[in-house]
This record gives structure tokens, sequence and C-alpha cells, in this order.
């Protein structure tokens, strides 16, 4: 495994961030395991790249947002799949704040 992070180093140059998946997919069903009844929300804020979001969606994941860009930001990931998603947001949106959006319901 060394020898292919050193390969991807050389390729893309440091520093570079790895996201092991399968990390991410053995940790939600752990989460799971020990906690069968709580349907896990994941706070956007803390890594909003959208291969995660994906990944945690298939998984069955839902989503806790703190921005308006938050928001966009899963509905436009999301949307691409047809999909429909569950989102908790604290961020209080004034109507004049709101970018008129073309909303989807599956």
């Amino acid at each position: 495994m060394i020898e292919d992070i050193k390969k991807l180093a050389k390729e893309h140059d440091t520093p570079i961030l790895i996201i092991d998946h399968e990390i991410i997919r053995k940790n939600y069903k752990e989460f799971l395991k020990n906690l069968p009844r709580v349907q896990p929300y994941y706070a956007v804020k803390a890594n909003s790249e959208p291969e995660i979001i994906k990944t945690l969606y298939n998984l069955g994941a839902s989503f806790d947002v703190a921005s308006l860009p938050e928001f966009n930001l899963i509905y436009d990931v999301l949307r691409t799949l047809k999909c429909a998603v569950s989102l908790i947001s604290h961020y209080l949106i004034r109507d004049s704040s709101i970018n008129c959006r073309e909303a989807s319901y599956y």
C-alpha cells in the first residue's frame, strides 16, 4: 500500500489527500451495527467531497447542512442520482436570500 501512496504522490505531487471509500463503508456499517435504531446524518461541513456524499447516500445516510451552499451541493450531487434526499438544516434562510432553483421531488 505504501508503494501505491508513493506513486500517487509522485503523479499528483504533495500534499495529497487520499480518501478510502472502503473505510467509509466499514465505519458506517460499524456505526449501524452498534446503533441500529439511529439514522446517521452526515455533517456536510466535515468534508463536502461529492464522492463521499455519493458513497454515504448509497449506504443509506442522510445529510445535515448548515448553509445554503451546502444544501445546493447535496441537491446537485444527489439530483444526478435521481434520488430522494433527507436533509436537516439549522440555517435560517430569509426569502430575499433564496436563489430560485427548480425543486424536484421523487
